[in-house]
């Protein structure tokens, strides 16, 4: 523009006043800019700060769910393979079946004890788990391990008490047998 433009249209006043201030407006405004980006841009580091921190709690979650999805998937076959060689062995649930047994206080013979107890040994074919077991001799006089010295008191009270598990499928007694003896 031309300077004698300007002068004409504004005051001489103003013209010194903008001239003198004029330059340290300019540079004062250009630091409030300056000022105002600074802070602006500190705000969105902060924000990209937090954002990365988020980014990376979420990338171990993902890398810890990762890993037990492969414990699962290793388990899971562990599993199959179990249930296989079960099977192959005639041990699967569906084979078995479960009674549960309960003698308590019953007074038998040593003779009938001895049945008993011949009855529920555990074999290929059946599986004994007792949860109580007692036998005691009716006579204070006699012991459990001694031959009675009489008739009278050879009787035993007998307790007895768990879980008898046998076979309801036939299976190779000779595969379990072999495994057993393993």
């Amino acid at each position: 523009m031309n300077k004698k433009l300007v002068n004409r249209r504004l005051p001489p006043s103003y013209l010194k006043f903008v001239s003198s201030t004029g330059g340290a407006v300019v540079v004062g405004l250009g630091m409030v800019l300056s000022l105002g980006f600074l802070f602006f841009a500190r705000a969105q580091l902060i924000e990209g700060e937090f954002r990365l921190n988020d980014a990376k709690a979420e990338m171990q979650q993902v890398l810890a769910l990762e890993g037990q999805e492969q414990t699962r998937a290793k388990l899971n076959e562990l599993m199959k393979e179990l249930f296989a060689q079960a099977g192959r062995q005639g041990l699967l649930r569906q084979d078995w079946n479960e009674r549960k047994v309960s003698i308590t206080g019953v007074t038998m013979s040593r003779e009938e004890a001895n049945d008993l107890l011949a009855d529920m040994s555990n074999n290929a074919q059946q599986i004994f788990g007792a949860s109580q077991f007692e036998f005691s001799v009716r006579d204070t006089e006699s012991g459990l391990f001694e031959a009675p010295t009489s008739r009278d008191n050879a009787d035993l009270a007998v307790t007895l008490k768990g879980s008898a598990v046998f076979r309801t499928a036939p299976s190779s007694v000779a595969t379990l047998t072999s495994q057993v003896a393993r």
